[in-house]
This record gives structure tokens, sequence and C-alpha cells, in this order.
């Protein structure tokens, strides 16, 4: 960090390692450059006062984070490697993505960043605009004609029909057979079979005698 003296990184949220970071950035002498700053309270001013978004992970559901920091019109960089993070950013348009799960890759892509201030504010305002597409205008339609849909479908669904056919006994029949195929014992008669209930016979008759 000594090569860029003006940047300093904010780290936001909260977790386990959170007091082994701590004592890593305190025996670095680092805690001036670097602040751990906890759960965040109001999103829109972080985003409003930094310069980039990092998302180190390497596993993401679908990061709203991301979209959030892109609506602010932020570069963003993370790991190719993170499905989720390289299906989001589109790399040269309005972020970066590490080559390699390293930090070293992920510091090289920063710096790229870092260094260039066009480059930033060209990628930020095509990061606004990119998040576009997630606006509560276009997600909500899409949502409201997913809910108007299948509630046409009421009544009228796959299983719905399926009750009304006539094989639906059989087939719960031939599920039972398959059930008895797995589980039974191969050395006992098939059960059904004249095998079977003339042995059911004989132990009643046995019993009986008893």
């Amino acid at each position: 960090m000594d090569k860029y003296p003006d940047w300093n990184l904010v780290i936001w949220g909260h977790g386990e390692l959170e007091d082994a970071m701590r004592n890593y950035i305190h025996a670095a002498g680092m805690q001036n450059r670097i602040n751990l700053m906890g759960i965040c309270d109001n999103p829109a001013l972080a985003y409003a006062s930094a310069q980039i978004y990092c998302l180190p992970s390497s596993h993401e559901g679908f990061p709203n984070t991301v979209l959030e920091a892109m609506s602010a019109g932020l570069p963003v960089v993370g790991f190719k490697s993170c499905v989720a993070m390289a299906s989001i950013v589109d790399e040269c348009k309005f972020g970066l993505l590490a080559q390699e799960d390293t930090p070293e890759s992920l510091a090289s892509a920063l710096e790229r960043l870092m260094k260039d201030d066009e480059l930033r504010l060209r990628f930020g305002l095509a990061a606004k605009e990119a998040a576009s597409k997630y606006s509560h205008e276009n997600i909500f339609d899409k949502w409201e004609l997913l809910f108007n849909n299948l509630a046409k479908c009421k009544g009228n669904t796959v299983m719905d029909k399926l009750a009304e056919e006539s094989f639906l006994f059989r087939a719960r029949l031939s599920l039972s057979a398959r059930k008895e195929w797995i589980f039974r014992d191969f050395g006992a008669p098939f059960p059904g079979s004249f095998a079977w209930l003339k042995s059911k016979f004989q132990n009643l008759l046995r019993n009986f005698q008893k």
C-alpha cells in the first residue's frame, strides 16, 4: 500500500475471522490504512464514499451487493473462478476479474483501476447502465407476470391432470413393485406369487396346529 499512499482499504461486514484480521492489521502497522467497519447500516453512504468495489469471494449465489455497487457507479473487482461474479461482471466494460485465485492476481486487477482515473470513471458509468436491467421496474414486472401465470395454472397443472388419469392406480402399483424389487429378500418367494401364498398358508397352518 506504500505505492498508493492516498488509497485506504475499507472492509464492511462481520465474520469469524474478524479478530484474526484485526490482529494482523495491527501487527502490520496498517490500522490507519485498513478499516474494519462491521455491519453497514447505510450502504448508500458507503458506496458513495468508495472508488472501487471488490468482492473477493470464492463462491456466491447472486451477490446483490455487486449490483448495489454498480448502481452507485462503482467499477467492481472479483475472482474469475467465482461463477456468480463472472456471470455479472462484463470484464473490460465495467469491472475486472482476477484470472488466478491468488492475492497477487487480485492486487493486479485492483491496481489497474487504482492508477487510472479515466478507466474508473468509464467503468463506473458502464456499471451503472448495466445495473439498470435489474431495476425495480424491470424485476417487479417480471415477478408479477410470473405470479399471474402461476395463478392461471391453478387446477390445471400436470399433477392435477395426473389425478384424473385411469392408469394412476397402476402407476402406484408399479412404484410399489419397484420398491419391492429393491428391498425384498430374493431368497424368499416373490410377494403375491403362488409360492408366496402357499408359504403364508403353511406358516398359518403350523401356527394353528401349535
